[in-house]
């Protein structure tokens, strides 16, 4: 139980990339950076952020080359390591990605369920993928500002085996190809680490092994393999009659810094504009390939949103219609028998979260029945949780626009919001989002915060 990996010797690569350099700067500035308030980019139940990022692009590596490479990035400065495969398997990989190609760069997220699982247990699989859901969003939306970026939710399984293979227990999650449109501005020397690979196997007393065949592997097992897709501008939601909202686009890189996930909220009530201003960000379109293939798999992995607020909030008949091109909305009477919301009641919902208690609006995140059951394929509810994701990361940026406060719930009790939103039987609730009035915020952190899981030795 102490045992840990022996260091490896210090070695490091002089790597010349100008797709390296600008990817490094990307991946900070989406997600390992903290911005102006203090907070990283993206929200992260329990701020475990439980995910890596990867690039893979040409490079010339200790001046030999050029050639493919695959680098993992993290930390605010931008830590870059090398990986250790062989150029052979580089180039496999390369072959095996979306669009592959000798232009361009791919910027990969590989999901580590574990590291939320030993903190929530088995919803910790649920917040992982809402959590990286939130990073590739924002990375595409980050890189949208230097070039041509196409999201691809998943990875083929010929290059997902072969990642494997050197990252055990981590899920392909999806990979962002982006072809840079301007000169890379910054040095284009990086200093990279080198990584000796660690094939890690299935052991008696190994936690994250156990967790992985009991919660991962079954999703996994249920796959089923889809074509190849060709990416297009689409919401990330299910909307009957999308009308393509472009303007949180020019505004992501700033609102992105900006961005936290409130703890409290003020009295001061919020407008129906501003609402409504919000919740159209979900007709935001995203190059992807999300949602392009299969129509059964497409319905069973549809996500919609219900807006949720009492019948105080004033809302005229433009708030009303902005609103409803994009979700549902439902009204509550805060006082009535048959429904008797207030602020006590909403935090027994949010298992006992205090600060929704003042928080004037909701946004529930819901997939219709099928989506969990006999039929339902593991890619289908990863990729339900991927709409969930993305769709709550255009509203957290919304919010930040709209000089509103907004905080990411992931633990509530689904019965009783499916009642509050008066959703039908079997609806799978995904996601849930507070908002209101900001507050100038102190004390203690938030419940899912006041005890970080961290183990030593891990990686």
């Amino acid at each position: 139980m102490t045992a840990l990996r022996a260091l490896e010797p210090a070695a490091s690569h002089s790597v010349l990339s100008a797709d390296l350099a600008e990817a490094i700067d990307i991946l900070g500035d989406a997600v390992h950076r903290t911005g102006p308030s203090g907070a990283r980019r993206v929200p992260s139940a329990g701020a475990v952020f439980p995910y890596e990022t990867l690039v893979l692009c040409q490079a010339v590596i200790d001046r030999e080359g050029p050639d493919w490479g695959l680098f993992r990035v993290e930390g605010p400065a931008g830590t870059c390591s090398r990986m250790g495969m062989s150029p052979a398997e580089l180039r496999r990989l390369a072959a095996a990605l979306p669009g592959s190609g000798a232009e361009g760069c791919y910027l990969i997220l590989m999901a580590r369920p574990w590291l939320s699982i030993r903190k929530y247990g088995p919803r910790g699989y649920l917040y992982t993928h809402l959590d990286t859901a939130h990073a590739a969003t924002n990375i595409v939306g980050i890189a949208l500002s230097s070039g041509t970026a196409v999201l691809h939710a998943g990875l083929p399984a010929p290059a997902g085996a072969i990642l494997n293979e050197f990252m055990p227990f981590h899920e392909p999650h999806s990979v962002i190809k982006l072809v840079r449109s301007r000169a890379c501005a910054g040095d284009l020397i990086v200093t990279a680490h080198a990584e000796t690979s660690v094939r890690r196997t299935a052991q008696a007393y190994d936690f994250e092994a156990q967790a992985w065949s009991s919660i991962v592997g079954p999703f996994q097992e249920q796959d089923q393999s889809s074509a190849a897709a060709e990416p297009r501008d689409i919401p990330v939601l299910n909307l009957p009659e999308p009308a393509p909202d472009m303007a949180l686009r020019a505004e992501w890189r700033e609102l992105s810094a900006a961005r936290r996930s409130a703890k409290g909220f003020a009295a001061t009530p919020l407008t129906g504009a501003q609402l409504a201003a919000t919740v159209q960000a979900l007709a935001t379109p995203l190059p992807t390939t999300l949602g392009v293939g299969c129509t059964e798999s497409v319905g069973r992995s549809a996500v919609a949103a219900t807006v949720i607020i009492n019948d105080r909030l004033e809302l005229t008949p433009a708030d009303s219609v902005a609103i409803t091109r994009s979700a549902r909305l439902v009204r509550y009477a805060a006082t009535t028998d048959s429904m008797p919301e207030d602020a006590t009641s909403f935090v027994a919902a949010c298992m006992g979260q205090a600060h929704v208690g003042h928080s004037q609006a909701f946004v529930l995140l819901h997939s219709p029945p099928g989506l969990v059951g006999p039929g339902a394929a593991g890619q289908d509810i990863r990729q339900a949780l991927f709409r969930a994701g993305a769709s709550a990361h255009l509203l957290c940026l919304a919010a930040t626009r709209e000089h509103l406060a907004i905080s990411p719930i992931g633990g509530y009790d689904p019965t009783v919001w499916a009642r509050i939103a008066r959703l039908p039987g079997g609806t799978e609730l995904l996601y849930l989002l507070a908002l209101g009035t900001p507050v100038a915020e102190s004390g203690p952190p938030r419940n899912d915060r006041a005890e970080k899981a961290i183990a030593h030795g891990e990686s």
